[in-house]
């Protein structure tokens, strides 16, 4: 009896974790990136190709991949010390690093003036970009906000990836030809496929420059709007008085109507946020029963039944879901690069625009969440999940193979096209996340109007 204990549990503390073990390692072998081989573009020998996130992870393993098929290769990082770092790295580890051109450019894609300062640079040195790999990734374990007051989530898998590839494109046109194509590379994700987002969410989340809130937040934000809208027929036009007092100046005997002698521009915009304000202050002390003094006020108070202290800037930690918030922020990368793809289509431009998806790869995208989180699944991160250096095969698949010359606009996993979040199908969602992702980088003062 003593023996076949011994056996026993010879076999819980042994051979568990080897069947374990063993277990794993099939399952990373049967799920390993295709290996084959395929037609290179031809005449990759120095083309510059920019990487972003390439200080670690994916990123850094792309370097390593792009500059040992001779590619001149600019990583795009937010820590220049990691980043140089990480070149010593890759040049050590290349066989003859003399012959490679590997250079170190800060970018940091949470803010976008930081963009500019880069594409100004980039451009300015180099004339012909042959491609751009979108690889940055963020998720926030707690909703957290930059200098901005956005959420970084937003920031850096969406709207910094989008503003840098269209300050990217006069480089990328003058570097493409029909039959060798420039290249832009989105790193993106299957977790697209969960995020819900209609015309509704989108536009409360870009409003807000935020990856994520509550359904219940959107929709209240959303009636409070379609009211004070409704509400601006029927609302007193301000006086002069009203409009001298806006800007400080006092003149209480003067009543009458504002717009007749002040410049039309300004008191359209006095009338639409007086209407504004007085019908959105209404919609607040009716739903919340407490008086409100301003536009502000009104405002927080929309935003407070679902969300707590924080009001309109975030959403409470107990509210926040970093998984929706990520595939949001995809879904929204995703709507993006069908928008280019189909404005390269119509225009004959020599460039694609296609997305990929490495799979689930050990990086350190969950750097923000708890150390104990990340402590405890190490080990299951190790078994199964694909290193970064097999990750990073489908990104060199995507900006070397010539299979995908004429490949715009798709989204692959593991070198086949696969399927989209069916929003990123809509035209209309896909023309309205452009414009608005257009408008919001107009409001950071970065992307001139286009319209003059």
């Amino acid at each position: 009896m003593a023996v076949l204990k011994r056996i026993g549990t010879f076999l819980l503390f042994v051979g568990a974790p080897v069947a374990a073990g063993a277990a794993a390692s099939a399952y990373r072998e049967a799920n390993l990136p295709p290996r084959g081989p395929y037609q290179n573009v031809k005449d990759l020998k120095d083309a510059i190709v920019v990487v972003t996130g390439a200080n670690t992870g994916i990123g850094k393993a792309a370097v390593h991949q792009l500059a040992q098929r001779g590619c001149h290769v600019i990583m795009a990082c937010r820590d220049v010390e990691a980043g140089r770092r990480a070149r010593m790295d890759i040049e050590q580890a290349l066989a003859n690093p003399d012959s490679v051109h590997i250079e170190v450019i800060r970018c940091d894609l949470a803010d976008l003036h930081s963009i500019r300062h880069f594409v100004d640079e980039v451009s300015t040195r180099y004339h012909r970009i042959y491609a751009l790999v979108n690889n940055a990734g963020c998720i926030q374990y707690h909703p957290t906000r930059t200098r901005d007051g956005a959420d970084p989530t937003l920031y850096v898998n969406f709207l910094g990836p989008a503003l840098l590839t269209e300050l990217m494109l006069p480089c990328l046109r003058r570097a493409g030809t029909q039959e060798r194509k420039s290249r832009v590379v989105h790193v993106n994700s299957r977790l697209q496929y969960i995020s819900q987002l209609d015309a509704t969410a989108i536009q409360q989340l870009m409003k807000r420059r935020t990856s994520y809130m509550p359904t219940d937040v959107i929709r209240e934000l959303a009636k409070a709007e379609h009211e004070a809208a409704a509400s601006y027929s029927t609302q007193p036009q301000p006086t002069q008085r009203d409009y001298a007092s806006y800007y400080g100046v006092h003149r209480d005997d003067d009543d009458r109507p504002a717009e007749p002698d002040l410049p039309p521009l300004h008191s359209r915009l006095m009338a639409r946020f007086r209407r504004y304000g007085e019908a959105l202050q209404g919609y607040a002390e009716k739903a919340y029963g407490v008086a409100s003094t301003g536009v502000r006020d009104s405002l927080r108070m929309v935003g407070a039944k679902a969300e707590g202290e924080e009001g309109l800037r975030g959403v409470g930690k107990q509210r926040w879901n970093s998984s929706a918030a990520y595939a949001n922020s995809k879904l929204l990368q995703m709507m993006h690069c069908k928008e280019m793809a189909k404005r390269f289509r119509e225009e004959g431009a020599p460039i694609t625009c296609n997305a990929v998806t490495p799979g689930m790869v050990n990086t350190d995208l969950f750097r923000s969440y708890p150390m104990a989180v990340r402590v405890l699944t190490a080990p299951i991160r190790r078994m199964f999940m694909r290193t970064p250096s097999e990750g990073a095969e489908l990104l060199t698949w995507a900006v070397t193979s010539e299979e995908l010359n004429d490949s715009n606009g798709e989204f692959f996993a593991d070198r086949k096209a696969v399927r989209v979040n069916d929003a990123a199908k809509d035209e209309f969602l896909v023309d309205m996340v452009a414009s608005l992702w257009r408008q919001t980088a107009r409001q950071m003062f970065v992307l001139a109007d286009e319209a003059g």
